[in-house]
């Protein structure tokens, strides 16, 4: 994306994000948590306007405190602090981010953040963003390798099928590997025995 429509798709979603949410608490009187949920090109605009805005007071609700978290930024923009300034604040606080078919960590790779972001990283919009992908997506990818190099070895969670168990392809796939693994278990024991 251009920086110029970048800016301008940020400015606009933004936008409509605040009003959506103030129209809607004010017809029904919501006061609960608000989440994102964002789809492909969606999650990188997303995640741009979560990743500028200011850290907020989160809310811890076992303990029923609240603190200000201690935030290693990962700049999304060549001039983070100059974009963040221009973002537009949301009215409103994200407490989770669903990106379905997400291509955020290309996008954060072409511009040029070869660095892994921290272990304790989080977005200053929102505490808990998760990816949701399907491995034959072409434009959908992890995130988790960004954290930490070992993580692209990390095998990514299955969701079960909407009516239970697993696709034949998973269910294939997971049956290989328990044969694999029960198979180099019982070699290992025998060598041992």
């Amino acid at each position: 994306m251009s920086p110029t429509h970048h800016d301008i798709m940020i400015d606009i979603v933004s936008k409509e994000m605040n009003f959506v949410v103030q129209k809607f608490r004010t017809l029904t009187g919501f006061k609960g948590k608000v989440s994102l949920l964002a789809h492909s090109l969606g999650s990188v605009i997303s995640w741009d306007i979560l990743s500028r805005q200011s850290p907020q007071k989160m809310e811890v609700e076992a303990k029923g405190t609240s603190f200000v978290d201690d935030l290693h930024l990962f700049s999304t923009a060549p001039n983070s602090d100059e974009a963040a300034a221009n973002c537009p604040r949301l009215n409103f606080q994200v407490s989770n981010t669903f990106m379905i078919g997400s291509p955020v960590a290309v996008f954060l790779m072409l511009r040029n953040q070869h660095n892994p972001l921290q272990q304790d990283y989080c977005l200053p919009g929102c505490r808990r963003v998760f990816n949701v992908f399907h491995p034959y997506d072409p434009v959908a990818y992890r995130i988790e390798p960004l954290l930490s190099r070992d993580n692209a070895t990390a095998e990514p969670k299955i969701i079960t099928h909407w009516k239970g168990g697993f696709r034949v392809q998973y269910q294939t796939k997971l049956l290989w590997r328990k044969i694999i693994d029960e198979t180099k278990r019982t070699q290992k024991n025998s060598r041992q025995g």
